[in-house]
């Protein structure tokens, strides 16, 4: 049986994934902040909440999505850790590698 969406938290996403952009543009436009009046800073802080905002509600979308699965597959979970433990162990390993240890 196919689940209907719900066009309310589609947009709701949809949203978020804006306020997520403009976060993105926000932190790698590169703006004289010192030099601005304190409206403008103030529009800029706005905007970085809102982005930090939109981070929050579209993980939190997507667990009302898993969550609403009818079942949880163990193999998916499975999968899921076995993925997460390779790339950990290969990025920790590069590290060691890769990145000089002083010690004084």
């Amino acid at each position: 049986m196919a689940h209907q969406r719900d066009s309310k938290i589609e947009f709701l996403r949809i949203i978020a994934m804006f306020l997520i952009i403009l976060g993105h543009i926000i932190y790698y436009t590169n703006w004289h902040y010192t030099a601005m009046t304190a409206s403008h800073q103030v529009s800029i802080q706005s905007l970085w909440i809102g982005a930090k905002l939109g981070v929050n509600l579209f993980f939190l979308i997507t667990g009302y999505f898993l969550i609403r699965q009818t079942a949880l597959k163990s193999f998916k979970i499975a999968h899921l850790w076995i993925t997460t433990l390779f790339y950990s162990w290969t990025i920790l390993m590069l590290a060691l590698i890769f990145i000089p240890i002083y010690s004084h």
